[in-house]
């Protein structure tokens, strides 16, 4: 076979490829317009210049936009509580006091009425021939009178043997008199007790002696004072 020369190569490899062209050109469907073919391009060349454009077309990807920067949250100011007016304190009037009525006065207390009676001893007989133990007949009597030396009647004198073993009483007459005899060997305690009245009494006592014989004995008298 005869060998073909260089330039049928180049005719035969620019129709084939002017076919392939046409027939993606056909597949994509693209527009005719779209394939830029400049002047004096070869056929071969803008064959090929359309399955470029065409396979740029299809495999370039589209370009995404960049996504815009979302802004930052402000921060949001906490609520500020605002205190409520107080209301100014209202001057409150000083507390009054309540009259208080003056306690009436009181009386002094009075002291009690006072009896003062202040004793005297009058005759003291006594009779010497007894020997002390052998005869209990001595006798106390007197008389009990106010200050006007008027007698004072239902007055008590009390006679107490200083032992505290014997003790007599005996009750004023209208006269103011009294007696109280049967009184042994002893030392005897003579006291005005009680005179009718509602005062104090004040008398103090006085001690006599006696033998216990039928004619011994001691006048005392109680006068106020």
């Amino acid at each position: 076979m005869p060998r073909i020369a260089p330039y049928a190569r180049y005719l035969v490899v620019a129709l084939l490829a002017v076919v392939a062209g046409w027939l993606l050109a056909t597949a994509l469907g693209a527009p005719r317009s779209a394939v830029p073919v400049s002047r004096g391009m070869s056929p071969g060349q803008s064959v090929i210049a359309v399955a470029a454009a065409r396979a740029t077309a299809t495999v370039a990807p589209t370009a995404t936009p960049a996504p815009s920067a979302t802004p930052a949250p402000t921060a949001t100011p906490a609520p500020t509580n605002i205190p409520e007016p107080t209301a100014a304190p209202t001057a409150t009037s000083a507390p009054t006091a309540a009259p208080t009525s003056a306690p009436e006065p009181t009386a002094a207390p009075t002291a009690p009425r006072q009896y003062v009676f202040r004793s005297i001893v009058g005759e003291r007989p006594t009779d010497k021939a007894v020997a002390c133990g052998t005869q209990f007949a001595s006798t106390v009597w007197g008389r009990v009178v106010d200050t006007a030396g008027h007698g004072v009647p239902r007055a008590v004198v009390e006679v107490r043997s200083t032992d505290g073993r014997h003790r007599f009483r005996s009750t004023t007459n209208s006269q103011g008199s009294y007696s109280i005899a049967g009184l042994g060997c002893t030392l005897w305690r003579v006291r005005l007790v009680y005179v009718p009245g509602d005062g104090q009494l004040v008398a103090p006592g006085l001690t006599v002696r006696l033998n216990g014989g039928r004619y011994s004995g001691v006048n005392v008298n109680f006068r106020q004072q």
